[in-house]
Protein backbone atom coordinates (compact mmCIF):
# COMPACT_ATOMS: atom_id res chain seq x y z
CA UNK A 1 0.00 0.00 0.00
CA UNK A 2 1.16 3.66 -0.83
CA UNK A 3 -1.19 6.04 1.04
CA UNK A 4 1.50 8.66 2.10
CA UNK A 5 4.12 9.11 -0.38
CA UNK A 6 5.76 11.96 2.05
CA UNK A 7 6.39 9.20 4.63
CA UNK A 8 7.59 7.05 2.34
CA UNK A 9 10.22 9.72 1.56
CA UNK A 10 10.94 10.55 5.12
CA UNK A 11 11.52 6.44 5.87
CA UNK A 12 13.54 6.69 2.44
CA UNK A 13 15.88 9.47 3.46
CA UNK A 14 16.83 7.86 6.63
CA UNK A 15 17.40 4.15 4.83
CA UNK A 16 19.51 5.82 1.79
CA UNK A 17 21.57 7.83 4.67
CA UNK A 18 22.60 4.52 6.32
CA UNK A 19 23.15 2.87 3.06
CA UNK A 20 25.57 5.08 1.68
CA UNK A 21 23.87 5.53 -1.64
CA UNK A 22 26.13 6.72 -4.28
CA UNK A 23 24.58 10.21 -5.30
CA UNK A 24 22.61 10.91 -2.07
CA UNK A 25 21.68 13.05 -0.60
CA UNK A 26 20.02 14.72 -3.58
CA UNK A 27 16.51 17.13 -3.62
CA UNK A 28 14.02 14.54 -4.25
CA UNK A 29 10.23 15.96 -4.84
CA UNK A 30 7.11 14.29 -5.09
CA UNK A 31 3.92 14.93 -7.29
CA UNK A 32 0.72 13.24 -7.27
CA UNK A 33 -1.74 13.02 -9.95
CA UNK A 34 -5.18 11.83 -8.69
CA UNK A 35 -7.57 9.50 -10.71
CA UNK A 36 -8.48 10.34 -13.26
CA UNK A 37 -5.47 11.73 -14.66
CA UNK A 38 -3.68 13.08 -17.81
CA UNK A 39 -0.48 10.78 -19.12
CA UNK A 40 2.31 12.96 -17.66
CA UNK A 41 5.38 14.40 -19.05
CA UNK A 42 8.64 13.70 -17.64
CA UNK A 43 10.19 17.33 -16.44
CA UNK A 44 13.15 18.18 -18.54
CA UNK A 45 16.40 16.89 -16.65
CA UNK A 46 14.79 14.82 -14.05
CA UNK A 47 14.67 11.32 -13.45
CA UNK A 48 11.68 9.54 -11.89
CA UNK A 49 10.57 7.20 -9.84
CA UNK A 50 6.66 6.69 -10.52
CA UNK A 51 4.20 4.30 -8.85
CA UNK A 52 0.35 3.35 -10.16
CA UNK A 53 -2.02 2.92 -7.19
CA UNK A 54 -5.72 1.86 -7.08
CA UNK A 55 -8.11 5.30 -6.49
CA UNK A 56 -9.79 5.55 -3.23
CA UNK A 57 -12.06 7.95 -5.92
CA UNK A 58 -15.05 5.30 -7.04
CA UNK A 59 -14.16 2.24 -6.57
CA UNK A 60 -14.63 -0.40 -3.79
CA UNK A 61 -12.04 -3.18 -4.98
CA UNK A 62 -11.29 -5.99 -2.59
CA UNK A 63 -7.96 -5.25 -2.69
CA UNK A 64 -8.55 -1.30 -1.57
CA UNK A 65 -7.56 1.68 -1.98
CA UNK A 66 -3.31 2.62 -2.28
CA UNK A 67 -2.67 -1.14 -3.49
CA UNK A 68 0.09 -0.45 -6.01
CA UNK A 69 0.02 -2.22 -9.06
CA UNK A 70 3.42 -1.01 -10.66
CA UNK A 71 6.19 0.85 -9.65
CA UNK A 72 8.68 1.81 -12.63
CA UNK A 73 11.23 4.16 -13.19
CA UNK A 74 12.37 6.65 -15.99
CA UNK A 75 15.83 7.88 -17.01
CA UNK A 76 16.49 11.84 -17.23
CA UNK A 77 15.17 12.79 -20.79
CA UNK A 78 13.54 9.50 -21.64
CA UNK A 79 9.44 10.38 -21.87
CA UNK A 80 8.65 7.29 -23.75
CA UNK A 81 8.06 5.24 -21.01
CA UNK A 82 7.23 7.55 -18.41
CA UNK A 83 4.56 9.53 -20.60
CA UNK A 84 3.14 6.78 -23.06
CA UNK A 85 3.73 2.98 -22.80
CA UNK A 86 2.07 2.07 -19.96
CA UNK A 87 -1.29 3.15 -20.97
CA UNK A 88 -0.82 1.35 -24.12
CA UNK A 89 -1.92 -2.41 -24.43
CA UNK A 90 -0.56 -3.40 -27.88
CA UNK A 91 2.66 -2.66 -27.38
CA UNK A 92 4.84 -3.90 -24.41
CA UNK A 93 4.16 -7.00 -22.12
CA UNK A 94 5.94 -5.50 -19.62
CA UNK A 95 4.19 -2.12 -19.10
CA UNK A 96 0.99 -2.25 -16.64
CA UNK A 97 -1.27 -2.15 -19.48
CA UNK A 98 0.23 -5.24 -20.67
CA UNK A 99 0.68 -6.75 -17.23
CA UNK A 100 -3.30 -5.92 -16.62
CA UNK A 101 -4.36 -7.85 -20.02
CA UNK A 102 -2.31 -10.69 -19.52
CA UNK A 103 -3.72 -11.38 -15.50
CA UNK A 104 -7.28 -11.75 -16.02
CA UNK A 105 -7.17 -13.75 -12.73
CA UNK A 106 -6.58 -10.70 -10.83
CA UNK A 107 -9.40 -8.22 -11.88
CA UNK A 108 -11.95 -9.20 -9.54
CA UNK A 109 -9.31 -8.38 -6.63
CA UNK A 110 -8.60 -5.33 -8.57
CA UNK A 111 -12.26 -4.28 -9.18
CA UNK A 112 -12.22 -4.76 -12.85
CA UNK A 113 -15.03 -6.19 -14.93
CA UNK A 114 -13.24 -6.02 -18.18
CA UNK A 115 -10.60 -4.64 -20.21
CA UNK A 116 -8.82 -4.75 -23.64
CA UNK A 117 -6.68 -3.28 -26.11
CA UNK A 118 -8.88 -0.28 -26.91
CA UNK A 119 -10.23 0.55 -23.05
CA UNK A 120 -7.14 -0.60 -20.84
CA UNK A 121 -5.71 2.90 -21.10
CA UNK A 122 -8.49 4.51 -19.82
CA UNK A 123 -9.56 2.03 -17.13
CA UNK A 124 -5.60 3.01 -15.87
CA UNK A 125 -5.85 7.10 -16.64
CA UNK A 126 -9.58 6.49 -14.63
CA UNK A 127 -9.13 4.17 -11.66
CA UNK A 128 -5.41 4.59 -10.73
CA UNK A 129 -3.09 7.69 -8.97
CA UNK A 130 -0.01 7.87 -10.03
CA UNK A 131 2.60 8.97 -7.66
CA UNK A 132 6.30 10.36 -8.86
CA UNK A 133 9.50 10.89 -7.07
CA UNK A 134 11.53 13.47 -8.83
CA UNK A 135 15.23 13.17 -8.77
CA UNK A 136 17.79 15.28 -10.69
CA UNK A 137 19.73 14.00 -13.42
CA UNK A 138 22.53 12.60 -12.94
CA UNK A 139 21.55 10.17 -9.89
CA UNK A 140 21.01 7.21 -10.85
CA UNK A 141 22.09 5.02 -7.76
CA UNK A 142 19.55 7.33 -5.70
CA UNK A 143 16.41 6.61 -8.88
CA UNK A 144 17.50 2.98 -8.76
CA UNK A 145 17.63 2.42 -4.55
CA UNK A 146 14.14 4.25 -4.96
CA UNK A 147 12.70 2.32 -6.92
CA UNK A 148 13.53 -0.72 -5.00
CA UNK A 149 12.79 0.53 -1.84
CA UNK A 150 9.40 1.78 -3.42
CA UNK A 151 9.07 -1.19 -4.25
CA UNK A 152 10.05 -3.10 -1.29
CA UNK A 153 7.98 -1.16 1.83
CA UNK A 154 5.18 -0.25 -0.55
CA UNK A 155 4.67 -3.85 -2.22
CA UNK A 156 3.42 -3.86 -5.95
CA UNK A 157 1.29 -6.13 -8.01
CA UNK A 158 3.31 -6.37 -11.09
CA UNK A 159 7.00 -6.05 -11.41
CA UNK A 160 7.83 -5.23 -15.20
CA UNK A 161 11.21 -7.02 -15.35
CA UNK A 162 9.22 -10.61 -15.18
CA UNK A 163 5.81 -9.26 -16.70
CA UNK A 164 6.03 -11.96 -19.42
CA UNK A 165 7.10 -14.99 -19.90
CA UNK A 166 9.60 -13.86 -23.05
CA UNK A 167 10.80 -11.31 -20.93
CA UNK A 168 12.36 -14.08 -18.48
CA UNK A 169 13.29 -16.12 -21.67
CA UNK A 170 15.18 -13.85 -23.30
CA UNK A 171 17.17 -12.61 -20.03
CA UNK A 172 18.20 -16.64 -19.56
CA UNK A 173 19.68 -16.79 -23.21
CA UNK A 174 21.51 -13.43 -22.37
CA UNK A 175 23.31 -14.74 -18.98
CA UNK A 176 23.37 -18.37 -19.86
CA UNK A 177 26.68 -17.95 -21.84
CA UNK A 178 27.88 -14.85 -19.67
CA UNK A 179 27.50 -16.98 -15.93
CA UNK A 180 26.92 -21.06 -16.75
CA UNK A 181 24.53 -22.53 -14.43
CA UNK A 182 22.84 -19.12 -13.27
CA UNK A 183 19.09 -20.08 -14.32
CA UNK A 184 19.16 -23.82 -13.02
Amino acid sequence: MLTDPEALLVDFREAADKAGIEGWPCPVRIETLPAPHERPSLPPDEAAVYAFTLSAAGHSAPCGPGTVLMVGKARANKEQRFQHAHYDGTDDPSTLAGCLLAHRILWPWLGISGLDEATVGEWILTSLDRIHFFIPAGHPHVRDALAAYVRGTAGSVFHRSFASGGIRTHLRATYHQAVPGFWT
